[in-house]
This record gives C-alpha cells, sequence and structure tokens, in this order.
C-alpha cells in the first residue's frame, strides 16, 4: 500500500506519488562551522507533505511510512553519491517517554535500512538522550533555531 495516497502498491509508494515527491524534492545540502558536525544532506524542506506525512510518521502510530521514505530515496540510486563521504550513519535516540508512548524510533528504523543500502556502518551506542525535550514540530522557526 502506498504510504502517501493509500492505493494498492507493491512497493509503499505508488508512481503517481513518488513523481509528485520527486517534485517536492530538494536534493540538498548544508555546512556548518559552529555545530557538533560539518555538514547534513537531506531531500526536501520540511514542509506541505513531507511535513504531513513525517508528523503522521512520528506522532500517529505509523511506523510503516519509513518504508514509503526509504522507498522514495532506493528509487533515485543517483544521490547515493552523497553518502560517500561519510564513515556512519547514526540515528538521533529518544527519549524512554517517548519510546514508551511511541513504541518505535523513526530515527532508528530509517538509519538501519539507510545503513544496508549504502553499506555503511550503524552506530547506534554513542548518542543518548538524557533530557525529554518538548517536540521539535511544535516549535516555531525561531526557537527551533535556538536550539541548535
Amino acid at each position: 500500500m502506498c504510504g502517501i495516497c493509500g492505493k494498492l502498491s507493491d512497493n509503499y509508494l505508488c508512481t503517481k506519488c513518488r513523481n509528485e515527491l520527486f517534485n517536492e524534492a530538494i536534493f540538498g545540502q548544508e555546512n556548518y562551522e559552529d555545530k557538533y558536525f560539518e555538514n547534513h544532506y537531506y531531500l526536501f524542506k520540511y514542509n506541505g507533505l513531507i511535513r504531513e506525512k513525517i508528523l503522521d510518521y512520528k506522532f500517529n502510530e505509523k511506523p510503516y511510512l519509513f518504508r514509503t521514505f526509504i522507498n522514495f530515496f532506493e528509487f533515485y540510486e543517483k544521490n547515493y553519491f552523497h553518502f560517500n563521504f561519510y564513515d556512519i550513519i547514526m540515528p538521533v535516540p529518544i527519549s524512554k517517554k517517548r519510546w514508551n508512548l511511541r513504541g518505535y524510533n523513526q530515527s532508528k528504523l530509517i538509519a538501519v535500512k539507510l545503513s544496508k543500502i549504502l553499506n555503511i556502518k550503524l552506530v547506534n551506542n554513542v548518542l543518548i538522550k538524557s533530557i525529554n525535550n518538548q517536540p521539535q514540530s511544535t516549535l516555531n522557526f525561531e526557537r527551533k533555531r535556538k536550539k541548535c
């Protein structure tokens, strides 16, 4: 079933929705000098259909949506070169409270699959979530910027 429109699909993403996502995709990278990391790669801006599906994925008990996101990523193999510079994939941890509410770590589901696809080592025991922060989805842009 397509994770976007709900129609039957063997690949968790129908052709119509894949094309719609491709039209929204940016395939961008940002570089940082004042953070704990040098850069990050992203496929989409956090708005519209993607924002809606990410919020569903995280907060509406839809862990299966990771397959839809992964399917989109796998379909565009030409973007794999962005990951040639990375030694590890590290999922962002969630608090125990959030784990108990949700039952899964949305970042880890995606990271495990990406690690296999890209043949990049998954490191899951380095970052520790010690504070149960307010969900980023409830913060405005300025408050999110201050937290970074």
